[in-house]
């Protein structure tokens, strides 16, 4: 991951990221599933790739952290390109509703 700072691109970039290892986990998952329903009862045997891609393909699911956890984080950092998103247009003048929900009272 690039280390970008300006205007959100980290965030935008480790979002990326963790969209991208949910959408290949569960492909190759898949891939390898209809592979074994190809391959019938022969999928299952060890000298055959296709139950060793199918291992693979769970421990891909799994290493790096499960799939829960790259939604949390997917969803963390929109949330934070948002509400820096919102600061910005209110600190440059642009009232918007959202506005008086980042505003803190001054006492």
């Amino acid at each position: 991951m690039h280390l970008l700072e300006h205007s959100g691109t980290r965030h935008l970039q480790s979002t990326g990221n963790d969209g991208i290892k949910l959408y290949v986990a569960v492909m190759a998952k898949n891939v390898a599933d209809r592979a074994i329903q190809v391959m019938g009862g022969y999928g299952y045997v060890g000298e055959y790739n296709v139950e060793r891609l199918w291992r693979d393909s769970k421990l891909l699911e799994i290493a790096g952290g499960t799939n829960e956890i790259h939604h949390k984080n997917m969803i963390r950092d929109l949330l934070r390109l948002e509400i820096r998103s919102v600061e910005n247009d209110c600190l440059r003048g642009n009232n918007t509703p959202d506005c008086q929900l980042t505003q803190t009272p001054h006492t």
